[in-house]
């Protein structure tokens, strides 16, 4: 990992810092139920997105640089049409699934309530993904890491501006429902499907950027498919991006299995769905948020330490390795100490100046609870 992938991972790890106050303001507009409905049907959403092209830009990257290095232009220009086919018949089979099955999935085995039509507007958001995810892996593979970089921050932006913009036209419009059918949790649905529909709208803007940019670095890339005749077929390259993907695929999956399962393990023993969905949100909107900030920020300061160990690991230098590794724990240690001291003490305070609605027994000190673990 060279310098500038290092910079592209800490950038695409600020975003996640923008993604963290989306979550926040959103919290704030929708209520707790609101984020409830919304974080359970992208939990879905997420599952879909790791099984399809998550992935795919960082080991599409490495197999077309290597084939490059190798001189393998034919091969090369195959791939991208190749993988570009294959990601968006991905993309269409796991919209359909992730459709299909979120009804079951939402209402049944996460028993959060109108978080099926949310997820049936998140959907069409994969295939768009999964699209931007090959376009993403052909830069990398130049060694252009600029868009994977600015997309990051981009769709963030997007996330955040069309975002409140939709959810207050469908809030509008669910809170005329609530008051026909008398019952308040139709404004935060609509509220939150408007949300989903710009995540979707979002995701448009994110490729037609992408596209353009791929458009306009062409001319290039024409040049470089003479030479060899390629020798891959579309299947041989399917199977090698998929065998290269297994890991982390299985990595991701057992990252985020802790968000799955505790949900419906917390909804299973819930008397009332409604309440428990709120609770849910307060998790989602106050703990979870709060926690991915620090991890965030603690991982943007690891990713040097590990680029230098690697570096001396492929140099076969085992004493500078060594002094790497030592001194990449110890830094871990003390920033994560840091943290730690920063949650335990300031949590209650913090809360209260960002959420006064919510008392600081419940957030501030569970913060302060959740610290000392971490």
């Amino acid at each position: 990992m060279n310098q500038v992938e290092i910079k592209r991972k800490q950038i695409q790890f600020f975003s996640y810092c923008l993604a963290g106050i989306n979550v926040w303001v959103f919290g704030k507009q929708l209520g707790n139920n609101g984020l409830a409905y919304l974080a359970a049907a992208f939990l879905v959403f997420l599952f879909f997105w790791i099984l399809t092209g998550k992935n795919v830009p960082d080991r599409l990257g490495r197999l077309l640089r290597s084939r490059n290095a190798k001189g393998q232009y034919k091969n090369v220009s195959k791939m991208r049409r190749n993988m570009m086919i294959f990601q968006i018949a991905a993309g269409l089979v796991g919209a359909v699934l992730c459709a299909a099955l979120g009804y079951f999935v939402l209402e049944k085995a996460f028993r959060i309530p109108y978080g099926s039509m949310i997820l049936w507007i998140l959907c069409p958001a994969l295939i768009l993904r999964c699209m931007q995810s090959v376009l993403l892996g052909i830069f990398q593979s130049e060694g252009s890491e600029m868009p994977s970089a600015v997309s990051a921050i981009l769709r963030q932006v997007f996330y955040f501006g069309l975002g409140l913009l939709f959810l207050g036209i469908f809030r509008t419009y669910g809170e005329k429902v609530s008051l026909l059918l008398k019952k308040d949790d139709f404004t935060a649905m609509y509220g939150a499907m408007g949300v989903a529909l710009g995540i979707v709208i979002s995701e448009v803007l994110v490729l037609i950027f992408v596209f353009v940019i791929y458009q306009g670095s062409a001319s290039g890339r024409r040049e470089a498919e003479i030479g060899m005749k390629g020798t891959d077929t579309f299947f041989s390259q399917v199977r090698v991006l998929l065998f290269s993907m297994g890991g982390d695929i299985i990595g991701d999956l057992l990252l985020y299995l802790p968000l799955w399962t505790g949900l419906v393990l917390f909804e299973k023993n819930a008397a009332d769905i409604y309440a428990a969905a709120d609770s849910y949100g307060v998790f989602i909107g106050r703990y979870l948020d709060m926690m991915l900030l620090v991890v965030v920020l603690l991982c943007m300061g690891i990713l040097p330490g590990v680029a230098k160990a690697g570096a001396h690991i492929r140099k076969k230098e085992e004493r500078y390795v060594q002094n790497a590794i030592q001194s990449g724990i110890q830094g871990v240690f003390l920033h994560g100490m840091f943290f730690t001291v920063w949650l335990a003490v300031l949590s209650e305070f913090c809360w209260e100046k960002c959420s006064p609605q919510d008392p600081p027994w419940s957030c501030g000190r569970s913060c302060s609870f959740i610290a000392h673990k971490f």
